[in-house]
C-alpha cells in the first residue's frame, strides 16, 4: 500500500508498503530505502538482495522492480533534478550511498521535514543534496537510463494526467510526433506499453483511495481515469488476486500506525542531534517598582458567529462560564436579520409585520449575564433582498440582490424604536456595526452605490430616533482592503456626513496564495496558506492612521484568529495558544479599544457541521463545551492590566496593585507553507529550542506572598489527549466530555512565600508551551524587635 507523508513539497516524500512485486520508473533522482523486509531489487541486469536498512541512489530515467519475499517498507525521496548537477558518468551510474554518514544525512532531514517549525525546505534540501554528492561513492552497477527527453516528456504527461483519460495521439500531436513510432520507443526505453505503464500509476493511486478513503469504489475508478469500474475490478484482481472491495475490508489502523512506527525507528536510528534540544537562556532582571508603560488589555470582546447561535443552550451555557475566566466585555454576531432569526411575521390573509422576538432574545440574554452586544446589521431577510448564492455552506445567509429600500428603512426604524423602548438604560452601550467585509464579493456582489444608499438609509434612521446609538462598519477584510481603499470610502461618507462613529477592520496573520472561490463548495476547495508574523500589529497601526486622519473616536478589530481554516487540527493544540499568547505579549492593543476572537465555539456552520467532537474548528471551546489550550492562553491573558514592568518577545511582567503577573511564552514560528484540502490537515508537532528565564525581582515590598504557577504544556494539548484515549471516536459521552475537560486542564501550583524584598525563580519552557506565575502580596511583613 502506499502511505503519503509528506506530499505537494519542494520534495515528494512517501512510503510504500509492497504487497506484491512492484515495478517503478524514476522520472527524477530518487532516494531509494529499504526500510525493512527481505526481496530483491532489480535494476538493469543486476539482482542485489535487499535485507532492510539500505539506501540507494536511482539516476533518472531507470527502470527499477522491488521483489519481496517478506513484506517490505520502503521510504522514497524524490529529488529534483534541477539541483542535481551529475556528469555523464554518474548518471549512467548508481552512486553508493548506503553508509552511516550518508544516512543520518538523510533521517536528519527527514526529522527535520517532520518535525521542525522553522525547516526552510528550499535551504534544507539544496544542503542535502550538496552533502550527499560529496559523500556519495562511484558504485559497480551500470545502467542505461532513458535519455531521450521526449520519453522523459511523455513520462510527465502521463504522471500529471492520470485523473483524466486521453490517449496515445494526445501524448504524439503534443510532441509533434507519430503516435505508432511514440508507442514503440515508449517500450524499447521504458520496458513496457504506455496503457500498461499508465494504467499502474492508475492502479496505484486507486488502492491507497481504496484504502485510506470512504469514498465508493465506482467514484474512485472515475477519480483515477479509469473508463469504468469494471476494468479497476480487472486490473486489480490481476495483480494482487482479489477485489478491490476485499483489499478494503482487509485495511486496518494497524497497518497505518506500524508504518509510522517504522518510519520514526529508522529515522531515530540515524538522525544527529545538530543542536535539536538547544537551550535558549534569558535573565530577567528588574525592580519591582519600575514601570516602563501602562498595559491595557483590548482582547475585550468574544464572537459567537450568528445571532441565532445564541439561543442554544449550550452556547448559553459556554458564555456564561467563559465569562467568568475571560471576563470579557462585548460579545459580537452577525446575521441578526437573517432568515433564521424569522423577523418577518406573514399571517393567513398575507399581512405584513416584524416581529423581533428572537433577536431581542438574544439581546436581554447577553445583557443579563453583564455582556454588552457588539451587533452586526445584516445580512438580509428574504423578503428584502435575496438571489445570490451564500458564501457559506453550513448555512444561507442572503448577501444581494434586487434590494426593497423602502422595506428595509421600515426594518432599521421599526428595530430601533423597539430597542429603545425595550432597553432604554442598555442600548446606548451597544455597537452597532454595519456589515460584514463589504469589500469581498461573497459578503457584498451589489454595487458600491448600492451600499453607500443602503448605509445611508440605516445610518440616518437610527441617528433620527436617538443620535447617541453608535454606528460603525465596514468590517473590512484586511486581507483584501488597503488602506487607499478604505480612504476612498471613508472620503465619500465624510464628504456627506456620514461617517461612521468608529471603525472595523478584521485582522488574519495569514496570505492565500491564488483565489478563494465563494461557493457551496468552498470547504473542499483547495489552498495555500502562509502565516505573516507581526500582521495584527500592521492591521491595528493601520487603525491608527485612520483614526488620526478622520477623527474617529473608537477603532475595532472585529474578527482576529491565528487561523482562518475551520478544519485545522493546530487550532485544537498548543501551537494555536502559544500563538495567541505571543499575539497578545507582542501586540500593540494599547492603541485600539477592542480586539475580537472569533469566535468562543465551535458551534459553527460556516462550512456545515462536522463529525466529531474534536475536529480542528477554531473556537476556543468544541460543541460541547471542552476548553482548549487556546481558551486557557486568554484565561491567563485576561489577567494582564496595570503597570509594565518588563517585555521581550518571550515575556511580559505587568504589575497592578499588590500583585505582579509573569506571563512566559516559548513560541515557535511556522512560517513554512502548508497545504489543506477539505481542511483536514493533520498537525505537526512543533519543535525549536527549549527556553529557560531566570527571573529576578528586587524592591518588593518586604511581605508575604502567595505565588500561584499556571502551565500550559503538553497535558492540555486536547487533540494529543483525544487522539490517545478515543482515536478519532465520532460521538462522545457525557462521562468522555466530561474526562477530556479535566484532563486538558492546565497545571496550577500554589505556595505561600515569605519575601524579603527579592523573589528569583527559574522557567523552563518547552516549544508551545506557556506559564503564568501570579505574585499576590497577602499581609505585610512585620519584623522582630530584637530581644
Amino acid at each position: 500500500m502506499d502511505y503519503k507523508i509528506f506530499d505537494r513539497q519542494l520534495f515528494n516524500i512517501k512510503y510504500d508498503r509492497l504487497t506484491q512485486n512492484k515495478s517503478s520508473f524514476s522520472k527524477t533522482y530518487q532516494l531509494l530505502w529499504i526500510v525493512n523486509g527481505s526481496g530483491n531489487l532489480h535494476i538493469g541486469a543486476n539482482v542485489i538482495p535487499l535485507c532492510g536498512d539500505q539506501l540507494f541512489f536511482i539516476p533518472i530515467g531507470t527502470t527499477y522492480t522491488v521483489a519481496e519475499q517478506t513484506e517490505i517498507l520502503t521510504i522514497k525521496i524524490y529529488l529534483p533534478q534541477k539541483h542535481i548537477k551529475l556528469n555523464e558518468q554518474y548518471r549512467s551510474t548508481m552512486l553508493d550511498v548506503d553508509s552511516q554518514p550518508i544516512k543520518e544525512l538523510v533521517a536528519t532531514y527527514l526529522y527535520k521535514y517532520n518535525k521542525r517549525a522553522d525547516f526552510d525546505i528550499e535551504i534544507e534540501s539544496q544542503e542535502l543534496i550538496k552533502e550527499l554528492l560529496s559523500l556519495a561513492k562511484m558504485s559497480d552497477i551500470t545502467l542505461n537510463p532513458v535519455r531521450d527527453q521526449r520519453i522523459l516528456q511523455t513520462l510527465e504527461y502521463i504522471d500529471k494526467h492520470t485523473e483524466v483519460r486521453f490517449s496515445v495521439n494526445d501524448i504524439a500531436k503534443l510532441l509533434h510526433i507519430n503516435p505508432t513510432y511514440l508507442s514503440t520507443l515508449f517500450k524499447a526505453e521504458v520496458g513496457t506499453t504506455i496503457v500498461k505503464y499508465t494504467n499502474t500509476l492508475r492502479l496505484e493511486a486507486a488502492i491507497s483511495d481504496i484504502q485510506h478513503t470512504n469514498l465508493s469504489i465506482t467514484t474512485i475508478a472515475h477519480n483515477h481515469g479509469f473508463a469504468d469500474v469494471r476494468t479497476l475490478n480487472e486490473l486489480t484482481k490481476s495483480r494482487y488476486q482479489v477485489t478491490p472491495m476485499q483489499i478494503r475490508q482487509k485495511v486496518t489502523s494497524h497497518k497505518v500506525n506500524t508504518t509510522q512506527n517504522n518510519f520514526n525507528n529508522i529515522i531515530d536510528k540515524y538522525r544527529l542531534d545538530l543542536n535539536f534540544n538547544t537551550i535558549t537562556e534569558q535573565n530577567v532582571e528588574i525592580a519591582g517598582n519600575h514601570q516602563t508603560n501602562t498595559y491595557k488589555n483590548s482582547f475585550n470582546t468574544i464572537a459567537i458567529g450568528r445571532a441565532h447561535d445564541i439561543l442554544y443552550a449550550q452556547v448559553q451555557e459556554q458564555l456564561i462560564a467563559s465569562k467568568q475566566e475571560l471576563n470579557f466585555t462585548y460579545c459580537r454576531f452577525h446575521n441578526i436579520f437573517g432568515d433564521e432569526m424569522n423577523i418577518v411575521d406573514i399571517d393567513f390573509f398575507e399581512r405584513f409585520k416584524f416581529n423581533f422576538q428572537k433577536p431581542f432574545a438574544v439581546i436581554e440574554f447577553l445583557l443579563a449575564n453583564n455582556i454588552i452586544p457588539f451587533i452586526e446589521i445584516g445580512f438580509f431577510p428574504k423578503e428584502i433582498a435575496q438571489g445570490f448564492p451564500s458564501v457559506f455552506s453550513g448555512y444561507n445567509i442572503n448577501v444581494g440582490g434586487t434590494i426593497d429600500f423602502q422595506l428595509w428603512e421600515q426594518l432599521i426604524h421599526e428595530f430601533f424604536t423597539s430597542l429603545k423602548a425595550l432597553f432604554p438604560d442598555d442600548c446606548f452601550d451597544m455597537r452597532f456595526d454595519f456589515w460584514n467585509e463589504i469589500d469581498i464579493q461573497g459578503f457584498w456582489p451589489n454595487s458600491k452605490d448600492d451600499l453607500f444608499k443602503l448605509y445611508e438609509i440605516s445610518y440616518q434612521t437610527i441617528k433620527k430616533i436617538d443620535a447617541r446609538f453608535l454606528v460603525g462598519g465596514f468590517n473590512y477584510g484586511n486581507f483584501i482592503s488597503d488602506t487607499q481603499a478604505i480612504e476612498q470610502d471613508l472620503d465619500y461618507l465624510q464628504q456627506h456626513g456620514l461617517l461612521p462613529d468608529f471603525l472595523t477592520i478584521h485582522s488574519y496573520p495569514f496570505y492565500i496564495d491564488g483565489e478563494i472561490s465563494h461557493n457551496p463548495d468552498f470547504a473542499a476547495t483547495q489552498i495555500k496558506i502562509k502565516y505573516i508574523k507581526g500582521k495584527l500589529n500592521d492591521d491595528i497601526s493601520k487603525l491608527v492612521a485612520l483614526q488620526k486622519k478622520y477623527n474617529f473616536a473608537e477603532t475595532y478589530i472585529t474578527e482576529w484568529n491565528t487561523s482562518p481554516l475551520q478544519r485545522e487540527h493546530l487550532n485544537d493544540g498548543l501551537y494555536k495558544s502559544s500563538k495567541i499568547i505571543s499575539e497578545v505579549i507582542n501586540s500593540h492593543s494599547l492603541h485600539v479599544d477592542g480586539i475580537c476572537y472569533w469566535t468562543l465555539s465551535d458551534e459553527m456552520a460556516e462550512f456545515g457541521y462536522p463529525v466529531g467532537e474534536v475536529h480542528g474548528g477554531f473556537g476556543l471551546i468544541t460543541r460541547n463545551g471542552i476548553p482548549k489550550p487556546a481558551f486557557y492562553s486568554f484565561v491567563a491573558a485576561s489577567t494582564l492590566q496595570g503597570n509594565i514592568l518588563f517585555k521581550n518577545n518571550n515575556c511580559i511582567i505587568v504589575q497592578n496593585e499588590d500583585s505582579i503577573y509573569m506571563l512566559l511564552n516559548n513560541d515557535v514560528d511556522y512560517d513554512r507553507n502548508y497545504y489543506t484540502q477539505n481542511f483536514g490537515t493533520a498537525p505537526q508537532t512543533m519543535e525549536g529550542n527549549d527556553l529557560k528565564v531566570n527571573i529576578s525581582l528586587t524592591n518588593l515590598t518586604n511581605s508575604i506572598y502567595q505565588e500561584v504557577i499556571y502551565q500550559i504544556d503538553e497535558h492540555c494539548d486536547l487533540y494529543a489527549n483525544f487522539k490517545h484515549l478515543y482515536n478519532d471516536k465520532h460521538y462522545l459521552q457525557n462521562k468522555e466530555v466530561e474526562h477530556l475537560k479535566q484532563l486538558s486542564k492546565p497545571h496550577i501550583h500554589s505556595r505561600i512565600l515569605a519575601l524579603d524584598e527579592h523573589y528569583t525563580t527559574v522557567i523552563n519552557l518547552k516549544p508551545t508551551h506557556t506559564t503564568m506565575i501570579v505574585l499576590k502580596k497577602i499581609k505585610q511583613r512585620t519584623k522582630r524587635k530584637p530581644i
